[in-house]
């Protein structure tokens, strides 16, 4: 359908799907640079390649791309989008959260890129905009788990700390088999020297398939400020 007419947007999508599902990225770029070469005002086209550069792990190639789409169609609120998460990428948090802003002009997944933009001022220390935004997640969509456990993060830099584990538990209701909310609990609870809820939540956090190193060497450290050696040598074992 392409080497009739390139700018047929359905042909672009679908290919670019089925290059997605075989993780193919090296051949949809090459195609996607030839639809361009014939057709270099094409949005939709500069777009995917952009997104295979992106997958790809060619950021800065990724970046241009994306660039080129919003020169051609302002418009176009997925550029944007995927612009800023290239920018995440690249550990230029400042630079995302604009683009983000940009993107929420548009109306779309506001509930993710709210989030979005507070895990970015959650990276660079401003913990009053996190909270804001992931508050303002919440406020489009309260059964956003990961925007609880944002927030709770965000609360416990505040020293709020009955909010902070408020928020977490929030976040446990609507994914409770989810180990590394558990362990995030776990590391609150023990912060706040709540250490027999602490030993239960990092219980829960393993039963629920989190076993990642931090969490040995963190329950390790509590079972032996709970003075619990017999725990402290299972652990260890």
């Amino acid at each position: 359908a392409l080497k009739i007419n390139p700018n047929n947007e359905d042909a672009i999508y679908e290919l670019a799907y089925c290059y997605e599902l075989t993780k193919n990225y090296e051949e949809a770029i090459s195609t996607f640079k030839r639809v361009i070469d014939k057709t270099p005002y094409n949005g939709h086209a500069w777009f995917n390649l952009g997104a295979a550069y992106q997958a790809f792990g060619e950021f800065e190639k990724a970046l241009t791309a994306f660039d080129y789409v919003i020169l051609i169609d302002e418009g176009f609120h997925a550029a944007y989008f995927n612009k800023a998460n290239v920018l995440v990428r690249l550990d230029r948090h400042a630079d995302a959260i604009e683009l983000y802003k940009k993107a929420l002009a548009f109306d779309i997944l506001d509930s993710l890129i709210y989030f979005y933009i507070g895990d970015c001022y959650d990276h660079i220390g401003d913990f009053k905009n996190a909270l804001v935004h992931f508050e303002k997640s919440l406020k489009k969509d309260e059964t956003m788990a990961e925007a609880w456990i944002g927030a709770s993060s965000a609360l416990d830099e505040l020293n709020r700390e009955l909010e902070a584990l408020e928020y977490a538990k929030n976040a446990l209701h609507l994914d409770p088999e989810n180990g590394d909310y558990h362990c995030f609990l776990a590391g609150l609870q023990m912060k706040y020297d709540l250490l027999i809820e602490s030993a239960d939540s990092f219980e829960k956090a393993i039963t629920n398939g989190y076993i990642h190193e931090d969490l040995w060497e963190d329950y390790t450290q509590l079972s032996l400020s709970m003075k619990n050696y017999d725990l402290a040598r299972s652990i260890i074992d």
